[in-house]
């Protein structure tokens, strides 16, 4: 692995819950030795990439990082309210509920959720955090992320308890291939909730990466209501992804 792949492998581990790394943290969630470790942090504080806070304390996001994201948020903001505007024709129709995620680390965040009319609701909360291979959106997300990524990033075992989630990776990158050749992902819920989704993902000619997913009761919807709702998600993610120049979605 090299110094830059480290590196990037470091930031990654900032999010929203995590805004200062420790060099034991890193040096443990990246396998390395905590002098190497120690040594790559100094070399991104003196990028302007990371900022020193002190020796007990650790490292946060430096200025230089800060101005990539100030880019990055305004660039984002018309990618997210591109999606918005596409799920919203949706869910003013059917008994769904949007998401918009994104990927951190290896969790999906879901940054926003399209209700629609119905009584009949499921609502996960705007900032929660899944494990990606848990969810469809978050599948979705992995679906546009290259299997050797996967692997770097997720273990062999997959185990989410609280969905009562169980998975190899070699079996959850067959299902990404899968999922690549037709655009989309299923949720397969294991915790017996009585819901389904679907979802795929959209990535700008910038690279950012948002996914929309389309969530609701298993009872309510036929194999033919399913394909239905699956062909009004890629209609969708079509149209936003031919706006922001995504080459998966030109054909």
């Amino acid at each position: 692995m090299s110094s830059l792949e480290k590196g990037m492998l470091a930031l990654r581990l900032l999010s929203e819950t995590r805004r200062r790394l420790r060099v034991s943290d890193v040096a443990a969630e990246l396998r390395l030795p905590a002098s190497s470790t120690s040594r790559l942090l100094k070399t991104l504080e003196g990028q302007g990439l990371l900022t020193h806070l002190g020796r007990n304390i650790g490292y946060e996001a430096g200025h230089e990082l800060r101005r990539l994201a100030d880019l990055r948020g305004n660039e984002f903001d018309h990618l997210l309210k591109a999606a918005r505007t596409q799920l919203r024709k949706i869910v003013v129709k059917k008994p769904v509920t949007a998401y918009i995620s994104t990927l951190q680390g290896t969790d999906a965040l879901i940054i926003e959720c399209v209700e629609s009319n119905s009584p009949i609701r499921f609502v996960a909360s705007e900032g929660t955090m899944i494990p990606a291979f848990a969810t469809a959106v978050g599948k979705a997300l992995l679906m546009r992320t290259d299997n050797r990524q996967v692997r770097k990033f997720l273990p062999k075992l997959l185990t989410y308890p609280p969905l009562r989630y169980r998975m190899t990776r070699d079996r959850l990158l067959m299902e990404l291939d899968a999922s690549r050749a037709r655009k989309w992902t299923r949720l397969n819920d294991s915790a017996d909730r009585g819901i389904d989704a679907v979802a795929s993902a959209v990535r700008s000619a910038d690279g950012h990466m948002i996914g929309m997913a389309l969530c609701f009761l298993q009872d309510g919807v036929s194999a033919a209501e399913f394909e239905h709702l699956t062909d009004l998600l890629l209609g969708s993610c079509r149209e936003v992804g031919k706006s922001f120049d995504d080459p998966y979605w030109r054909e």
